[in-house]
């Protein structure tokens, strides 16, 4: 399906600044502007950002598939990562995938080479904005690049919430809720 008016209405977006449209705002245009099937796929990445957790393979978006893969080998070389520096074995908690891409393995390489945990998580989220850039092809009209530009809004979201002074709330209400036996 293409979305020719749509797709030309949305702004850029980047990680490095707040997106100017939010994301409640372009789930109420795809609710006016998107199939009823494409519709369903921005509710699932409303949800839980991706339709994979969710939506049975039949019935999932060719994107969601392909999108399945790589993040699934990424959140894989992620737990390789973490469980060799913690000494744990991590092969019951990996999942297979279609494909293998190197860069994948690499980037996330670079990540962890990374000092904190901050820069870590933006070079890991990096990654994924190029990936999503690439899933979503080059056609900005097609039903991809509106579920990528839906995935990396949620994205460019989250790195715009995470200000010092959301920091500072998210640390006191988790201090609040720890108790003196939580301690022992």
């Amino acid at each position: 399906m293409k979305y020719y008016f749509f797709a030309a209405t949305l702004p850029d977006i980047s990680l490095d600044s707040p997106p100017p449209l939010s994301f409640a705002d372009f789930r109420r245009q795809c609710r006016e502007q998107l199939t009823p099937s494409d519709r369903s796929a921005v509710e699932a990445i409303a949800r839980n950002g991706t339709a994979t957790a969710t939506s049975p393979p039949d019935i999932m978006p060719r994107f969601f598939k392909r999108w399945h893969a790589v993040e699934t080998q990424l959140r894989n070389a992620v737990a390789s990562r973490r469980g060799t520096a913690a000494g744990v074995d991590t092969a019951p908690y990996r999942h297979e995938h279609e494909g293998f891409r190197v860069e994948i393995e690499e980037a996330v390489d670079t990540a962890f080479a990374k000092t904190s945990p901050r820069e870590r998580e933006r070079a890991l989220d990096g990654l994924r904005w190029r990936l999503l850039e690439e899933l979503g092809g080059t056609d900005r009209f097609t039903s991809d690049s509106v579920l990528a530009y839906a995935c990396r809004l949620r994205l460019s979201e989250r790195w715009a919430g995470l200000t010092p002074a959301a920091g500072q709330e998210k640390f006191n209400a988790t201090v609040e809720r720890i108790s003196v036996s939580d301690i022992r």
